[in-house]
């Protein structure tokens, strides 16, 4: 990768912020108790080990499980991951000991495959009408914040041509299915790629839609998508309902 001047400079004195602040850790370390430190830092991302990542896409799998499982399969709360944490760290206090450890969680340790086949989950895919025949959409499950409150969504993803030959319309039903265990469709309606509007299947989309169509992405709309994709910690359902006729109740 080349760099400009200007960029190189940038860069180096990115590098150099980090290496200070990593510094002052190690020295507040030496006065504190530095294992809870070490800790503290992996849980809100200030060290930049390799399997911190990995653990948030895992706990993400766990809040979809939840909410496809009807909270058969527990999402991992913050204290949980806190104790995995400590129990891997096994007593090491140095960062950079602690940058070698194998901290990854096993999903499979949480949802095991066996028991998952067992269960009667949401559907992780849509079929919708389309210009020819069907599609097949891919629904994915996570927790967000909508009206002030923290809830379990399904969140499917369609072109706007899609989107309105299964919308709900004066003297047509929706064609979108309803998902089971009271989870909450979200809409994402594309145009060209770009995010046109989302939200709940109402008529404040289908007017967004009608509004914005034509006119390429809209960038509130990414922004307000990026905001509300929040990771809760011990959410659950309420109140199981039985599965419509279109669910197979497995998972792939």
């Amino acid at each position: 990768m080349e760099y400009t001047s200007g960029s190189r400079k940038s860069a180096v004195l990115n590098e150099f912020r980090q290496f200070y602040m990593q510094v002052e850790r190690e020295i507040e370390r030496l006065g504190g108790d530095a294992e809870e430190l070490l800790l503290d830092d992996l849980m809100e991302g200030r060290f930049d080990h390799p399997d911190v990542a990995f653990n948030q896409s895992v706990m993400a799998q766990l809040d979809s499980y939840a909410i496809r499982s009807d909270g058969f399969i527990e999402s991992l709360t913050g204290e949980q991951l806190r104790e995995h944490y400590q129990k891997a760290l096994n007593g090491t206090s140095s960062a950079t000991a602690a940058s070698v450890l194998n901290l990854k969680l096993r999903l499979e340790d949480f949802a095991p495959a066996e028991i998952l086949e067992e269960l009667e989950l949401a559907p992780d895919t849509m079929e919708l009408e389309a210009k020819r025949g069907t599609n097949i959409y891919p629904v994915d499950y996570q927790y967000e914040e909508i009206d002030g409150e923290r809830v379990a969504v399904g969140v499917v993803t369609v072109p706007v041509a899609v989107y309105e030959r299964n919308c709900a319309e004066v003297g047509h039903r929706s064609k979108f299915p309803e998902l089971p265990y009271n989870i909450q469709l979200i809409i994402e309606v594309t145009e060209n790629d770009k995010l046109l509007a989302r939200g709940k299947q109402d008529d404040m989309l289908r007017s967004q839609v009608k509004k914005r169509k034509g006119k390429g992405g809209n960038k509130r709309a990414d922004e307000a998508n990026r905001i509300a994709r929040l990771s809760a910690l011990d959410i659950r359902v309420e109140g199981p309902t039985a599965p419509p006729p279109w669910h197979k109740g497995r998972a792939r």
